[in-house]
């Protein structure tokens, strides 16, 4: 793992060893840097744990991960020396829509959805969607989702090409924006 490039915002970090750990060194003995929240996996007789973060991880970031000394084998013996790796983490950006780009015959009462990568800020997303042509509704996604949703207030146009833009004014709950500009169309049914 060490040096890898798009690690995803929302993956674990696994560390295996050569035989068993003491699973009570594990939580003393792991240290991320960046500093980050998260859950750990941990079983009896494991050779290996692995780090689940809370939220995500902020995007484009590069983090170090160290296990001291303070681990140890189920023996007790402790890691002879620290042990430490280090990651870079994806953007932020939208992973999925629906419709999705180039769809055709999409129902003329469809909600729009657009999927990211890490939870977004609700609060950025209406600002941050553009439909052409124009279409009036309502924008709407709640904290800690990782998707938001456009509801038109009335039907689409028949056999009409949409296009829809989400500008780099969407941002993550973390505060990281979209790096560029996401654009898909669809066209509307009869």
């Amino acid at each position: 793992m060490d040096g890898t490039t798009e690690f995803r915002l929302r993956s674990s970090v696994s560390v295996n060893f050569s035989g068993l750990i003491d699973t009570g060194a594990v939580r003393g003995a792991f240290v991320i840097t960046p500093g980050v929240n998260g859950t750990f996996s941990l079983y009896f007789g494991s050779t290996g744990f692995s780090f689940y973060p809370t939220v995500s991880y902020r995007a484009s970031t590069m983090y170090t991960v160290m296990i001291s000394s303070l681990m140890r084998a189920a023996n007790g013996t402790s890691l002879f020396a620290p042990r430490s790796f280090s990651f870079t983490t994806e953007s932020f950006k939208v992973t999925n829509t629906s419709p999705y780009d180039g769809a055709t015959g999409v129902s003329r009462n469809s909600s729009v959805y657009v999927y990211c990568n890490a939870p977004i800020d609700p609060a950025t997303a209406q600002n941050a969607l553009d439909i052409s042509p124009s279409v009036s509704g309502f924008t709407f996604g709640s904290s800690g989702s990782d998707y938001f949703y456009f509801s038109p207030s009335t039907s689409l146009v028949a056999n009409t090409l949409y296009t829809v833009t989400v500008s780099s004014a969407l941002s993550s709950v973390q505060g990281d924006s979209l790096s560029e500009p996401y654009s898909f169309s669809f066209t509307a049914g009869s």
